[in-house]
């Protein structure tokens, strides 16, 4: 990935991170100061309101306008059922 691309994107109840290394640090503070139990998918969107997906993105190149070949790049979702916890998630996470 390019230096310049950000590793993290936020959309509308959505956040995207391109470098599941980001995540993993976000994730291991979330199970310190929620304990084990917060990975159960339920309890999560309860507690945190999102849930977790694991996503595998396509990354064509292209070199002269045409396609060259391409690679798929790990990212984790995070979907939100609302604008509030994704407020809160960025404040406190991000």
């Amino acid at each position: 990935m390019p230096d310049n691309e950000p590793k993290i994107i936020v959309k509308p109840n959505l956040v995207i991170f391109k470098d599941t290394e980001h995540w993993d640090g976000i994730w291991q503070k979330i199970l310190s100061e929620y304990g084990s139990t917060i990975a159960i998918s339920w309890v999560l969107k309860r507690e945190l309101g999102f849930t977790i997906r694991r996503h595998t993105h396509w990354i064509n190149f292209f070199a002269d306008g045409a396609k060259v070949g391409g690679y798929s790049q790990d990212q984790i979702h995070l979907d939100f059922y609302n604008e509030s916890a994704l407020s809160w998630f960025q404040l406190k996470y991000l």
